[in-house]
């Protein structure tokens, strides 16, 4: 979702995955992709890929095929992604736009539609945020904090 996200118009160009330089802070530092993780995984792909076909496959074709295969793993359904984009070039942490986690709902919902997405591909979007690492500042107001529900069962907070 944060490749998707890095200004509208540039859509998936892996330009998640260009470095900082000099004095540019690239969208991988932004604060809103300091959880983001599996860098190296990519790189890896694309050595390898490299390898087997050089000049063939971009890194904006692999992170989306990476996703898929993510999922499928995981039980999700399979689905096709089309091929053929192209790597970004430019990576500036300003260019990172994407809602919060503790966002009001009608927020995050406007803020996908204002995308082009539907409530499906929204949730769908977010689902895929249940599988991995949970980090426990997205959440711990919900369960302990001003915004725990008191009807809430208890053993949830443990």
């Amino acid at each position: 979702m944060h490749n998707k996200f890095i200004l509208s118009l540039k859509g998936c160009d892996a330009s998640i995955l260009i470095d900082s330089k000099n004095n540019s802070k690239a969208e991988k530092d932004a604060s809103d992709s300091i959880f983001l993780r599996g860098f190296d995984v990519i790189d890896e792909i694309k050595e390898n890929v490299e390898t087997a076909c050089p000049s063939t496959v971009s890194c904006a074709d692999i992170i989306p095929l990476a996703a898929r295969d993510a999922l499928g793993l995981a039980g999700g359904p399979r689905y096709e992604v089309p091929t053929g984009r192209r790597d970004g070039l430019r990576s500036n942490s300003q260019d990172v736009d994407i809602p919060e986690p503790d966002d009001p709902v009608p927020d995050i919902v406007a803020f996908f539609n204002q995308k082009g997405f539907t409530l499906t591909e929204m949730v769908t979007l977010f689902g895929a945020h249940t599988v991995g690492v949970a980090h426990c500042g997205f959440f711990e107001d919900g369960l302990r904090g001003r915004d725990s529900d008191p009807n809430m069962d208890p053993t949830l907070r443990a």
